[in-house]
């Protein structure tokens, strides 16, 4: 061999190492996606890139495999915990403590910081329930119906759909009260928020909280944040169902034990009388009854 082909032999060996070494180092640095440039001339290192492009399928499907393992885990544990609302949502009457479990589900599943429970009544303009995890009790219970009006929570409540913000101090949706509560928080933060519906009205919202510092909640969080507010929801109405039929039933049986003691009344103006007084003690307010004829009915004379 000439000393010239020597010398670009030497210069082909050098180039050809050189990119194979730029490979590693960014395989070492955590780039799977480098691409490994077939190589001619030199046998010995060709068989090395071929070695290397191999080792790298490998990794890469490796990887893959351990991100559908952990995908699938997840999923397991979101239908896990799905399953588990249900069953308390049946099981238990207790609506405080089944909202207790979403919110900390909520928290733990789309991994946020934080999760609460709005609950507000719209016609009075009132907050009537705020349940969360990861929340001093403090803050808690400083939550007010306007703060809620006033920030994405209130957007969702009056658009009766999900939402994402990335950044609740620069979303325009975030407005008045709410925002100056963010301000003084002084921590940018992305939220997930979705509406409780009961017969497609508004009647709340969950919102899962991230700092800013973590990955942006993602579409698939959302989709899980609405699952649990649907959850949520029918534990609202259930409970409501149960006070409606606990009510009714207390009625009820106030009317029968009305009936049981008047049995023993002939008089009608007895009767009567009795009748409003044993009303009136089972509705817990005063009830009266006006007797007469009809004329004196109708004129307004007729007796108490």
């Amino acid at each position: 061999m000439s000393e010239n082909s020597f010398e670009q032999y030497k210069h082909l060996v050098q180039e050809q190492a050189r990119s194979l070494l730029d490979v590693v180092q960014s395989v070492a640095r955590g780039d799977l996606d480098v691409k490994v440039e077939a190589l001619e001339g030199i046998p010995s290192l060709s068989e090395l890139a071929l070695g290397i492009s191999a080792m790298l399928d490998g990794l890469r499907e490796t990887l893959a495999e351990q991100e559908r393992a952990q995908e699938t885990q997840h999923r397991t544990t979101v239908l896990s915990a799905l399953y588990q609302v249900g069953r308390e949502i049946t099981a238990t009457l207790d609506l405080d403590a089944t909202l207790q479990a979403i919110a900390e589900d909520t928290t733990r599943l789309v991994r946020a910081d934080q999760s609460i429970i709005l609950l507000v009544d719209a016609e009075e303009k009132r907050l009537s329930k705020a349940v969360g995890y990861g929340y001093p009790a403090e803050p808690m219970a400083g939550f007010t119906y306007q703060e809620v009006e006033d920030g994405i929570s209130g957007w969702a409540l009056r658009e009766g759909t999900s939402t994402i913000s990335e950044n609740i101090l620069t979303d325009p949706r975030n407005t008045g009260i709410a925002l100056e509560m963010a301000r003084k928080e002084g921590e940018s933060k992305s939220i997930a928020v979705a509406p409780l519906l009961i017969e497609g009205q508004a009647i709340g919202t969950l919102t899962a909280v991230r700092s800013t510092d973590q990955t942006v909640f993602s579409e698939d969080d959302l989709i899980l944040v609405t699952m649990f507010a649907d959850r949520a929801a029918i534990a609202i109405e259930n409970a409501r169902l149960f006070e409606q039929t606990r009510a009714r039933a207390r009625r009820e049986q106030a009317l029968r034990e009305i009936a049981i003691r008047m049995r023993g009344f002939t008089d009608p103006d007895a009767i009567a009388r009795a009748a409003a007084r044993e009303l009136g003690a089972a509705l817990g307010r005063p009830a009266f009854v006006r007797l007469g004829s009809a004329d004196e009915l109708v004129s307004g004379q007729g007796g108490d």
